[in-house]
């Protein structure tokens, strides 16, 4: 009765094991890897009114008082309108935990402006690695630049 294909009992719990493991996880895996198409100009952190790119951020900067994150994007993507979350995250010895989540809606866009800046700070961090995701509300996924949808800082 378990005979399929010269598989035995032990082997088909198996295969249909890793069959539902594989259908629960793959949507998770391929929405992750699907960018928004809101597409910044650019991205860059911005410690104690200091620009810091976003790869030498990952280096490690000084603890400053306050952090802020900076996305640049074109107005002719039909911005108006629309909100963007920006969600915080703080790596912890067990993973990744959420410190906060703040919206952005663009607003007032003068005419003439070919580009907005959007930007959301905090104050009061600790040492360590912080992240930083934006979803745009528009598509409900996550803002991709330079291949990246995280963006990470080391606060020294």
């Amino acid at each position: 009765m378990w005979q399929f294909s010269g598989l035995n009992r032990t082997e088909m719990k198996q295969y249909l094991r890793l069959f539902i493991i594989v259908l629960f996880i793959l949507p998770d895996i391929c929405s992750a890897q699907t960018a928004s198409k809101v597409v910044p100009v650019e991205i860059y952190w911005i410690a104690d009114g200091k620009k810091i790119d976003i790869n030498q951020a990952q280096s490690g900067i000084r603890l400053p008082e306050k952090l802020e994150f900076a996305v640049v994007l074109t107005v002719n993507q039909k911005l108006k309108g629309q909100k963007f979350q920006f969600k915080w995250y703080r790596r912890g010895a067990s993973g990744d935990y959420p410190l906060n989540c703040f919206i952005k809606k663009v607003e007032n866009i003068k005419p003439g402006e070919t580009q907005i800046t959007l930007k959301v700070g905090r104050s009061n961090l600790k040492k360590g690695w912080v992240k930083v995701q934006i979803e745009a509300d528009i598509d409900n996924k996550l803002l991709s630049f330079e291949n990246k949808q995280e963006f990470w800082i080391n606060l020294l």
